[in-house]
């Protein structure tokens, strides 16, 4: 049997890359959720810019479960 503490992250995890399929265009941004990947963060963004100067802007988000809360962070980066 799993660990419910692991189960209540990937249930957030999967919740948040669906809200964000459900408000972002899938054709400027590309969401990854990084399962397994002992990453700083557990879900990736990319925006796909247009201006061949600058491939893409992206940020991860760390998400975080407690009993009786939820903690988001998100780390942002440009590439210049």
């Amino acid at each position: 049997m799993p660990n419910p503490n692991y189960l209540a992250g990937v249930r957030l995890e999967r919740e948040i890359v669906n809200l964000l399929k459900k408000h972002l265009d899938s054709k400027r941004y590309t969401i990854i959720r990084t399962a397994g990947s002992h990453s700083p963060v557990d879900v990736v963004v990319l925006k796909h810019i247009e201006n061949k100067g600058r491939d893409r802007e992206y940020f991860g988000i760390q998400c975080k479960t407690k009993k009786n809360e939820t903690k988001i962070r998100s780390m942002a980066r440009e590439n210049s």
